[in-house]
């Protein structure tokens, strides 16, 4: 397993914003699924179209909801392709992970 943690992510950050502008520029909405904390949501609002952001982790999803931009609209949610509910997992080290992700 590969975990991207440093603080060297300036230029891969720079790829995907240019990406998330060129492929989103003629989008009416952006829809980000598995939201997490909003770090790739915070990209996406910069290009000013509304974005619903999902996510079904209530630790994330209370990061997420801290970021404010009228243009968010943010869902305590999965996508799937039926209604219904399911056991969220969460990887054996995600306490861990998750500390160095905000450290980051």
């Amino acid at each position: 397993m590969n975990i991207v943690a440093t603080r060297n992510l300036g230029r891969l950050k720079e790829k995907l914003e240019l990406q998330l502008t060129i492929a989103c520029t003629n989008a009416d909405n952006i829809i980000d699924l598995g939201a997490n904390v909003g770090s790739v949501t915070k990209s996406m609002l910069k290009i000013g179209k509304p974005v619903f952001a999902f996510e079904p982790d209530p630790v994330p999803f209370e990061e997420l909801n801290k970021i404010i931009d009228s243009n968010l609209k943010t869902y305590l949610a999965a996508a799937w392709t039926s209604d219904g509910y399911m056991e969220l997992f969460r990887h054996h080290d995600w306490e861990k992970l998750n500390l160095i992700h905000h450290q980051v």
